[in-house]
């Protein structure tokens, strides 16, 4: 809420919210919704979006010390009972 002091970022804000939800959301309405995620909410999009996926990787300069990909892909798969 901080960033929407008076620049630009409201616009966007505001178009953001008119294009997703047909209405502009009031501050309260947002902290509500925000305090609303419990932790088993963002474990199930971690686990739809990142868990067993193949990322993405960029080297940007010297990329001598980037790990191999397999590396990385494994990173993304916990096999958790």
């Amino acid at each position: 809420m901080a960033s929407l002091d008076g620049n630009m970022s409201v616009a966007e804000d505001i178009g953001r919210q008119m294009l997703t939800l047909q209405r502009r959301m009031s501050p309260a309405e947002v902290f509500m919704r925000v305090d609303a995620i419990q932790a088993s909410d963002v474990r199930e999009v971690l686990d739809l979006y990142f868990n067993d996926t193949c990322p993405a990787v960029v080297g940007l300069g010297p990329i001598d010390e980037l790990p191999d990909y397999h590396y990385l892909r494994a990173w993304t798969y916990w096999d958790r009972l």
